[in-house]
């Protein structure tokens, strides 16, 4: 049993790897910069920008690299699906090969999630972003349990419960990877990421709240109201995201950053009432 799940652990690091897309295991966080461990022990130390602030929590977890071209090339970007985070990586120098760090975790426990509904809503619109055609009205799960099957097999993984799971993430760096990149992809993303570890697809981000969205957006960025009237001024630097925020995208409020969900960028705020 082991020597299968060891296995499947190979086969989907080489497909990440395929994907442009890859696990690292990440050793140390020091601020901007981390020590990060691929699966064949090279270790990294990378400098990242704005944009993924929850990466300290992620210290002795697992995070994913988008490469473009070479690993950490220019155009190399950060991806934390559990957070809804991404962000540039500005520099990297390889610090040398240690014993090969703990891979990409593969404990799948029972997918859990709020409802049947909840993981087929999720499916689906990650299907729809793959190129699956499944209903776009939602009244057919069947069709997109059907479709989900298809892509299970087209990706060789079993039709066992790690198998599942494992299929869920291969969805989750498939959709990270389309271009262009719908704006949702990294909510989705996320969600099958917590799907695929038993956790429930509407989950928040630890000590972090949802549910908010956008009520307003005034003085060129500079305030932000949501819908439960509370109103956020953002720091100056930042507004030149927040103003082109739109009504009704939905918020995560992490302590003094709101996190777009739509767009997945990320503004400091200090909240006025």
């Amino acid at each position: 049993m082991k020597v299968a799940g060891v296995a499947l652990v190979l086969v989907f690091t080489t497909w990440l790897a395929a994907a442009g897309v890859e696990a690292v295991f990440v050793k140390k966080v020091m601020d901007d910069k981390a020590i990060i461990v691929r699966s064949n022990g090279d270790t990294y130390l990378i400098e990242k920008g704005t944009g993924c602030l929850s990466l300290w929590r992620f210290e002795g977890k697992t995070v994913y690299i988008s490469s473009p071209g070479l690993f950490l090339g220019v155009g190399s970007r950060l991806l934390i699906p559990d957070a809804g985070q991404e962000c540039r990586i500005w520099d990297s120098e390889r610090l040398g090969t240690a014993a090969p760090g703990p891979p990409p975790r593969s404990n799948f426990p029972q997918v859990n999630s709020d409802g049947p509904g909840d993981a087929i809503a999720v499916l689906r619109r990650a299907l729809q972003i793959a190129g699956y055609d499944v209903p776009t009205n939602g009244t057919s799960d069947d069709r997109t349990k059907e479709a989900f099957v298809r892509y299970l097999g087209s990706k060789g993984h079993p039709n066992t419960d790690a198998g599942l799971r494992l299929a869920m993430l291969s969805l989750a760096i498939e959709v990270l990877n389309k271009r262009p990149s719908p704006p949702d992809a990294l909510s989705i993303a996320g969600k099958l990421s917590r799907m695929a570890k038993g956790e429930s697809a509407s989950q928040p981000t630890k000590g972090c709240t949802d549910g908010h969205w956008i009520d307003s957006v005034t003085g060129s960025g500079k305030l932000v109201k949501l819908e439960d009237g509370s109103i956020w001024e953002v720091d100056g630097v930042d507004s030149i995201n927040s103003m082109l925020w739109l009504p009704t995208e939905e918020i995560l409020i992490c302590g003094q950053t709101l996190i777009n969900v739509d767009n997945g960028e990320k503004v400091r705020a200090t909240k006025l009432k």
